[in-house]
């Protein structure tokens, strides 16, 4: 039976899905791939797929949220296929007085754990793979908006080691734990610690929290992403700014952008996912932090 299917896929991987596009429409099919951004399994194109009128969304590249429901969405957990010998060695030569280590990856090298754990013990570390709760599908998987899991076995290690290809998994869970973070990078056969990274971050967000503290009219800006909308986490931080003397504005958007700042406000909290705060303060004119900053700027 003919089906009309969604293609989503994130900007790495847009290019590969137009094979499996080829092969879709070779078995008959109608199909469509969504040019629009994707962050991930909370960034799901249902607004396409309800105009399209499609019988399924095939999401590539990620794994389902644990705590979401979703709906005529079918998930393709791409695998990269790199030698992860070479950035967990990298990672022992930083690695020199801790002996327990905390091991992650990403959901596209979540099949690599296995034996970077086995270079790491024939180091004589000890590792401790996370179990999955909350948002995460898998043990010793880590996403750039939930570290419950890995803040559960913290007192348990010396440092972190997180396998992914750039920064932002890892600098995400370096900001939530007071341990080393190593990012082993199996694309570029590299580990870098992010301490001096962390530092230098958190010494920008605390001045652009204290911008925001100055600020009298701030926009909250949420999400409409599905696995993003928080809308009873932006009310409850506008009434307690309201409580501060503050003049407060609910905003919604789905990509946001510096289009916020056309409302001409002061400053902008952003309820929704942390990479657009973590990555992209840059592209900001005026001061923006994240949701999980606010009890810094009531402080």
């Amino acid at each position: 039976m003919t089906k009309r299917i969604l293609i989503q896929a994130p900007s790495g991987l847009k290019k590969d899905v137009l094979k499996v596009y080829k092969k879709l429409e070779n078995e008959g099919n109608e199909v469509f791939v969504s040019a629009n951004p994707c962050y991930g399994a909370c960034d799901i194109d249902y607004y396409a797929k309800q105009v399209l009128k499609a019988d399924l969304i095939l999401h590539f590249g990620h794994a389902p949220l644990a705590n979401m429901e979703y709906h005529g969405v079918e998930f393709v957990e791409t695998k990269l296929n790199y030698d992860v010998g070479a950035c967990i060695r990298n990672a022992l030569r930083i690695l020199k007085k801790e002996e327990r280590v905390g091991l992650l990856a990403t959901i596209q090298h979540l099949h690599m754990l296995g034996k970077a754990k086995e270079i790491l013990e024939k180091n004589g570390k000890k590792v401790v793979i996370p179990k999955a709760k909350g948002k995460i599908a898998y043990d010793g998987q880590i996403i750039g908006c939930y570290f419950e899991h890995a803040k559960d076995v913290e007192n348990m290690v010396d440092a972190f080691v997180v396998i992914a290809t750039g920064i932002f998994h890892a600098l995400g869970l370096a900001l939530a734990v007071d341990k080393k973070v190593i990012v082993a990078d199996p694309a570029k056969n590299e580990a870098k610690c992010l301490d001096e990274l962390k530092f230098r971050f958190l010494k920008k967000r605390y001045a652009c929290i204290e911008k925001v503290k100055q600020a009298e009219r701030i926009g909250i800006v949420v999400s409409v992403k599905p696995g993003q909308f928080m809308l009873d986490e932006a009310r409850k931080i506008k009434k307690m700014l309201e409580d501060k003397g503050k003049d407060v504005y609910l905003i919604v958007a789905d990509e946001i952008s510096n289009e916020i700042e056309n409302f001409g406000l002061d400053a902008y909290i952003i309820v929704a996912c942390p990479r657009i705060v973590i990555d992209d303060a840059g592209r900001f004119n005026k001061p923006i932090i994240g949701c999980w900053e606010v009890n810094e700027l009531l402080s």
